[in-house]
């Protein structure tokens, strides 16, 4: 129960990193394919036979309502990174889940004792927007000011993105504490 309780508040960690990245629409899969290149065919049939096999029609409920294009990611004059409102909203509609495709975490102990999410990976989408606040190998504790230790607490920091005028990542990174923020325009 406990670790799936740890893995679950990793997905609030994921979260504030994919806030930023809310244009980005490709599954985990679908972006190790296009790292990977058109010459290795995932899906394609074991008999060689690609004409026998029909690609499926997109699932009108696995699409977003709208999909916010990728930019390039813009800074404040106070040297804040800034999000529109708009490209949260595009990720609230997604649901919490979409995280999971950009971001991936791991639970952090230091002496035995929970410490918040190590970042493991982030996607080349995700990346552009989030670099250079955050990197792999920080360690997520709060966003927008909950800390990250039960599900509930994802849920809670998620839903406060619907009205947030900023999102606040607080973070370790080489032991000293820091925290990062994306001001909502």
């Amino acid at each position: 129960m406990k670790s799936e309780v740890q893995r679950l508040g990793g997905w609030l960690v994921a979260l504030a990193l994919v806030a930023l990245s809310a244009g980005c629409a490709s599954a985990p899969d679908q972006r190790r394919a296009a790292e990977r290149g058109p010459e290795q065919n995932v899906g394609a049939p074991p008999s060689g036979d690609e004409a026998a096999v029909a690609p499926l029609p997109d699932n009108p409920a696995s699409s977003p309502a709208r999909r916010v294009e990728l930019r390039e990611p813009m800074v404040g004059p106070d040297g804040a990174s800034l999000i529109s409102r708009g490209e949260v909203d595009a990720l609230l509609e997604r649901g919490p889940a979409v995280v999971f495709q950009h971001v991936d975490t791991e639970p952090h102990h230091e002496e035995g004792v929970f410490v918040g999410f190590l970042i493991v990976d982030i996607s080349t989408q995700a990346h552009s927007f989030v670099a250079p606040q955050l990197r792999v190998g920080d360690v997520v504790t709060h966003v927008n000011l909950v800390k990250l230790e039960r599900p509930d607490h994802y849920l809670n920091a998620w839903s406060t993105l619907a009205e947030a005028d900023e999102i606040r990542v607080d973070f370790r990174r080489d032991g000293q504490p820091a925290h990062a923020i994306w001001r909502v325009e």
